[in-house]
């Protein structure tokens, strides 16, 4: 009987197969958590209400100033 053998090509194939295989799971796994991650992070930065809230409790701006701000971002008249 014959063997039945794989040669030397068959094998570098192969090789590459499962190595590509290898890389484009770990990529889908990174682009999921990156998603997963931006979904759950939120804004890093503030919200407009509470720059000018900080603003006021540091004195940098009145009272005025601030409820005027207040009413053009919309939040209404003394929106806290």
């Amino acid at each position: 009987m014959e063997e039945i053998g794989i040669g030397v090509g068959e094998v570098a194939v192969i090789g590459i197969g499962v190595v590509a295989v290898l890389v484009f799971g770990l990529g889908f796994i990174l682009v999921v958590s990156w998603g997963v991650v931006r979904l759950f992070a939120g804004s890093s930065s503030p919200n407009p209400r509470a720059i000018l809230a900080d603003r006021l409790a540091r004195g940098e701006i009145t009272r005025e100033e601030f409820d005027t701000a207040m009413r053009a971002l919309g939040y209404g008249d003394r929106a806290h």
